[in-house]
C-alpha cells in the first residue's frame, strides 16, 4: 500500500503506516458489525417465536400483568400533540398510564392538550423522589383516566426525565420522546422478555424513521422516507439502531445511545437518584450508571433489544437533526470521561468491555482515522503517475464494506416482514448507497467537531457524580453507584 513518496513533505513510510492502520481499524470495526448482524439471526428468530400471537393472546389480556407508565418528554414536532397522545392513549395493554411533561415553550400545546382532553388542575400530590426544577401544575384529564401532564419551565430533558420519573406509579416506566409514536401492541411486546422470565435490567427498542404510519397495516408496516434525509437515517436506524443491537443481546447488550423507546424498572431508577442533571446524553449516562450498580449487586444487567417496530418517528428536519447528532456525540464523549473507571472496569464485568470499547472506537478513533483516511484518497487520486493501491483497498474497507452491511441489515428487515412492497426496498438500497457518499461524512464531522469541543474545553466533561442520598444505607443504589465513580 505505497504512497508517493512525491505527495509532499510527510515521510512515506510515515504515510503507508497511516494508510495501514486506517485500513485495517476499519476491516476489523466493519468485521466486528458483521459478527453483530450474524449473530442478529438466531435473536431475531427466537423472537419471532416469542412474537406468536396466539400463544401469547391469553397472558397478554390478563388483568394481572405488571402495569406501565408511558413517559413522555421533549419539545413534540408539530402536530404531533394532540394526535400522538390520542394513539398513546389506545394503546392495547390491560393496564397502563401515559405521562407527558409539557416543557413549557410557549406554543399553544397546553391550551390545546385542556382543550382537547378537559384537562383539570390538580393538587401537588407527587412524592418527589428525584429533585427537579418547580413544577408549576399537575394536570388529569376528565375523559382518560391515564393521562396525566405536568407543566414545568424547561430545564433540560434530563429534569424533564426525573419529573416523569417522579410522577409515575406503576413499576415499570417506558422512556420516549414526543413526536416518536408507538405501536398499538408495543407495550406487550416489549414487556415480553419480563414475562417470559428472561433476566434482563431493560428493554430498547429503536424507533424507525417513517414518512407516515399505516394505521391500516396489521403487521404495523410504514412507509418509509423518501428523501435523501430521510432514507439514510432509515438505513443508518435498521443497520446501528436495530439488527447490531440485536446481536449484542448475546453480550448483555449495547450501550444504549440515542433514538428508540426503553423500559426500565422504576425502582431501579429511582435506587441510582434517576437521570444525571448534567448528562449531555441522560439514556446513555443513566444506562452507564445503572449497569455498574446492578453488576455490584450481583443482579442482572443485560439491555436487552427487540428488533419488533414498536415505534416510529417522522424524519427531523435538518437543524434537528444537526442538533441532536451534536448532543450524541458531547454525550458520548462526557460518559467515556466521567465514568472511565465504570466502563473498563474488567473486575466488575468483562461482558462490558466489547461495548465499551465500541463505544470508544467510534466516538473517538474512527472519526479521526476516517479523515485522515479520506485526505491520504485526495493525495494519491491527484498525484499522477501509477495507481496506487491504497485507494481501492480504502474503498472497499470503508465505503464498500458499510454498504455491505447495509444491504445485508436491509435483508433482515425483509425477512421480519417489514416492508410492504418490492419497489419499497429497492429504493431503500438507493438510499444505502447514498449514504456513503454524503451521510457517512457527515456523521464523521460531526464526531471530529464534538472531539473539537471537547478538547477545548467547551463541552463540559464533569467527572462529578450523582450525589447519593444515603452512604449509610447498604441498599443504597445511587450511594453504590457513587462509590464506584471517579473523583
Amino acid at each position: 500500500m505505497m504512497i508517493p513518496s512525491n505527495a509532499g513533505g510527510a515521510s512515506p513510510m510515515a504515510l503507508d503506516v497511516l494508510g495501514v492502520v486506517v485500513v485495517l481499524l476499519f476491516v476489523v470495526l466493519h468485521s466486528g458489525m458483521a459478527l453483530l448482524l450474524l449473530r442478529a439471526m438466531p435473536e431475531l428468530w427466537s423472537r419471532w417465536d416469542l412474537s406468536d400471537d396466539d400463544a401469547m393472546r391469553a397472558v397478554l389480556a390478563s388483568p394481572a400483568l405488571p402495569t406501565v407508565s408511558v413517559a413522555v418528554t421533549g419539545h413534540a414536532i408539530a402536530g404531533w400533540t394532540i394526535g400522538g397522545v390520542h394513539s398513546l392513549l389506545a394503546l392495547h395493554y390491560p393496564r397502563y398510564e401515559v405521562v407527558l411533561v409539557h416543557d413549557g415553550v410557549a406554543n399553544g400545546d397546553l391550551d390545546a392538550l385542556i382543550e382537547a382532553f378537559d384537562l383539570y388542575k390538580v393538587p401537588p400530590a407527587v412524592l418527589v423522589n428525584v429533585p427537579t426544577e418547580t413544577v408549576r401544575a399537575y394536570y388529569r384529564s376528565r375523559r382518560h383516566g391515564k393521562l396525566f401532564v405536568i407543566d414545568k419551565a424547561f430545564a433540560g430533558e434530563p429534569d424533564e426525565l426525573n419529573a416523569a420519573l417522579n410522577a409515575s406509579r406503576f413499576p415499570y416506566v417506558l422512556m420516549m420522546s414526543a413526536g416518536t409514536t408507538l405501536r398499538s401492541d408495543a407495550l406487550s411486546r416489549l414487556m415480553r422478555p419480563y414475562l417470559v422470565g428472561q433476566h434482563v435490567a431493560a428493554v430498547s427498542a429503536a424507533a424507525r424513521i417513517v414518512q407516515a404510519t399505516t394505521h391500516g397495516d396489521p403487521r404495523g408496516r410504514t412507509a418509509r422516507s423518501t428523501t435523501w434525509l430521510g432514507g439514510a437515517l432509515a438505513i443508518r436506524t435498521l443497520r446501528d439502531g436495530v439488527y447490531s443491537r440485536l446481536g449484542w443481546n448475546s453480550a448483555g447488550g449495547q450501550l444504549v445511545t440515542d433514538g428508540g423507546v426503553i423500559l426500565h424498572r422504576r425502582d431501579h431508577l429511582l435506587a441510582i437518584d434517576g437521570y444525571r442533571r448534567s448528562a449531555k446524553d441522560p439514556a446513555l449516562d443513566l444506562v452507564v450508571r445503572l449497569r455498574a450498580y446492578l453488576a455490584s449487586q450481583r443482579l442482572a444487567d443485560a439491555i436487552l433489544t427487540i428488533a419488533d417496530p414498536v415505534a416510529s418517528m417522522r424524519e427531523p428536519a435538518a437543524g434537528d437533526l444537526r442538533r441532536r447528532r451534536a448532543a450524541t456525540h458531547d454525550g458520548q464523549l462526557q460518559v467515556l470521561a466521567t465514568h472511565r473507571a465504570l466502563l473498563f472496569d474488567a473486575q466488575r464485568g468483562t461482558r462490558r468491555l466489547p461495548a465499551t470499547m465500541h463505544l470508544l472506537a467510534g466516538a473517538i478513533l474512527a472519526p479521526v482515522l476516517e479523515l485522515a483516511g479520506y485526505a491520504l484518497l485526495c493525495r494519491a487520486l491527484l498525484v499522477p503517475g501509477a495507481w496506487h493501491p491504497f485507494v481501492p483497498l480504502f474503498l472497499l474497507a470503508v465505503p464498500g464494506f458499510a454498504l455491505m452491511l447495509s444491504l445485508w441489515a436491509i435483508m433482515l428487515e425483509v425477512h421480519a416482514g417489514g416492508f410492504a412492497s418490492r419497489w419499497e426496498i429497492a429504493r431503500l438500497c438507493g438510499h444505502a448507497v447514498l449514504e456513503q457518499l454524503w451521510y457517512r461524512q457527515w456523521v464523521m464531522w460531526t464526531r471530529l467537531r464534538a472531539l473539537w469541543r471537547a478538547m477545548r474545553g467547551r463541552t463540559a466533561l464533569s467527572t462529578e457524580p450523582t450525589a447519593p442520598s444515603s452512604p449509610a444505607d447498604p441498599t443504597d443504589v445511587a450511594g453504590a453507584t457513587d462509590r464506584l465513580m471517579p473523583r
